[in-house]
């Protein structure tokens, strides 16, 4: 009998143990995690903005440009918006998001829209490099400023639309909280704490349980992933293909020597231009694609481990897939710079001290430069 209070006791504790290691696991992956890739987010896409606004930088188009710009503002918001109020649960145990009724249907309004904005952002790039690259000469037409810009208020209305039922079904409720087990001499018993939370009336448990989380994953993940990765493939094929024509091209003309050595450069580095920003872009939607992965599983599996023996474990899978979604909004500026010589350009004239040299990037821009610019 003692033998088995004892056995019974330290599984107890085991338990204990191991719900205090895997909480404590997660709050550490927030709590260094979140301000680091605020950082890094804030700095880089503040960095990416204001490059993307100078005439120095040849690289992109003024469309494409754009299109960057708003990547960079919606990333932003993103990082400021889910980032801070989580590391403030996190390390002070206070829910901003609950001090207000208002505040807390804003609040989700916002994020979601947010959010939903700067995935959809991403697919836009998408599809203005595929059009570039299979309809050069349409695309001059259509991929205008006027019609990034009316594509841009488009999402912005449809995000808007698809969030607002937040502002009616978000209300202030207390909710018990169960903190780590204690032993006693009959066993274990959970303590519970009320703690006020920012959910859901009543009324619309169902839908924003069982019917949102659908939907959300929908218009956030599985469409947006589709067409990025449709689009991105037929990148890869398209310039797979020009590759194989230009390296026969320069073999034929080396031998007639139909072309001029300056029209050959000149052919060959606007090629390269394209072919530059267009690798670019595809790298940013995949790592959107790998980075945002892990959240559709983590989503789709939960049913299946939440308030079980798993759910433990659970909790870091979630704290990292959180993590990864920030990280896809703050990792698109060194994206752009590994990837873009004129891009690590700009940041070295920006910053002379930090590379050792004072070499300036002429700003004036040639009218033979800005053309070869438009047509990227």
């Amino acid at each position: 009998m003692e033998f088995s209070v004892a056995k019974m006791h330290m599984s107890v504790e085991q338990e204990e143990m191991h719900h205090r290691v895997t909480n404590n696991t997660a709050r550490y992956i927030w709590s260094v995690g979140i301000p680091i890739l605020i950082a890094m987010g804030l700095t880089g896409n503040s960095i990416s903005l204001y490059i993307t606004k100078q005439k120095s930088v040849q690289l992109m188009s003024h469309v494409t440009s754009f299109y960057i710009g708003c990547i960079a503002v919606a990333d932003t918001c993103v990082l400021l918006w889910l980032g801070i109020p989580k590391w403030f649960m996190v390390i002070l145990n206070k829910d901003l998001v609950a001090l207000d009724e208002w505040f807390c249907k804003f609040y989700f309004f916002s994020l979601y829209s947010i959010g939903d904005i700067a995935v959809w952002f991403l697919v836009l790039v998408s599809v203005d490099r595929l059009l570039a690259l299979y309809i050069p000469v349409k695309s001059k037409m259509v991929c205008t400023i006027r019609t990034a810009k009316i594509a841009v208020a488009a999402i912005i209305i449809c995000a808007i639309a698809k969030n607002t039922e937040q502002l009616f079904t978000r209300t202030i409720q207390m909710t018990k909280v169960t903190t780590l087990p204690h032993i006693h001499r009959n066993g274990k018993s959970n303590h519970t704490i009320t703690r006020q939370t920012c959910s859901f009336h009543h009324s619309a448990n169902h839908f924003e349980n069982h019917i949102r989380p659908w939907i959300g994953l929908t218009v956030y993940a599985v469409i947006p992933l589709t067409l990025i990765l449709l689009c991105n493939v037929l990148i890869i094929k398209l310039l797979l293909k020009h590759k194989t024509k230009m390296t026969t091209r320069i073999k034929k003309s080396k031998r007639k020597q139909l072309l001029s050595k300056s029209d050959n450069n000149t052919k060959v580095k606007k090629k390269d231009k394209v072919k530059t920003v267009t690798i670019i872009l595809v790298c940013v939607s995949l790592a959107f694609v790998v980075l945002v992965i892990p959240t559709i599983v983590v989503e789709l599996t939960r049913p299946y481990y939440e308030d079980t023996k798993y759910n433990d474990m659970f909790e870091i899978f979630t704290a990292t897939s959180d993590l990864l979604i920030l990280c896809n909004h703050s990792i698109n500026f060194f994206l752009y710079s590994l990837g873009a010589r004129t891009f690590r350009k700009e940041i070295r004239r920006m910053f002379p001290c930090c590379f050792g040299t004072s070499a300036q990037i002429p700003q004036h821009v040639s009218a033979q430069e800005q053309q070869s610019r438009d047509s990227c």
